[in-house]
């Protein structure tokens, strides 16, 4: 397998993942921002830049975009009024255990698809290409693992 085969495998799953949560409002990036959010139960802009390996800048960009279509709101820190914390709508709340629910069904018919021999391979090249350009980010495959 090749680079450009590897990007070609990333594109059809981001595509896919980007489909089934049904919006024109939200181009993928903003989606997978919200999903984390939703799934690893992150609600400051600063720990979420830091989960996901995000500029501040980017992750306020995203967070825009969520509040302007209904899917948070930014509040002030009752400790911290110079800080902001997340909250999501009810919009959101439901259409995220909507949406968890179709992806984990993505994630099995993918897992179907595949023999141990490739699951393993899959692991593998992720995990070298994690460790070489993106070692913060090797904590979530193994946290997702385990759930």
């Amino acid at each position: 397998m090749n680079v450009w085969e590897l990007n070609l495998i990333s594109y059809i799953l981001k595509s896919r993942f980007n489909s089934l949560f049904g919006t024109d409002e939200l181009n993928g990036p903003t989606i997978r921002v919200l999903y984390y959010m939703y799934r690893e139960n992150i609600y400051s802009p600063i720990a979420l830049a830091k989960y996901l390996s995000f500029s501040r800048a980017t992750i306020t960009g995203h967070l825009h975009i969520l509040e302007k279509y209904g899917y948070i709101a930014l509040k002030p820190d009752q400790k911290d009024r110079r800080k902001k914390v997340i909250v999501l709508t009810d919009m959101c709340r439901k259409k995220m255990e909507m949406f968890t629910g179709l992806i984990h069904d993505f994630h099995q018919e993918v897992d179907s698809l595949l023999t141990n021999t490739e699951r393993k391979s899959i692991d593998s090249i992720y995990r070298k290409l994690t460790k070489k350009y993106r070692p913060e980010m090797l904590h979530d495959l193994d946290k997702y693992k385990k759930k």
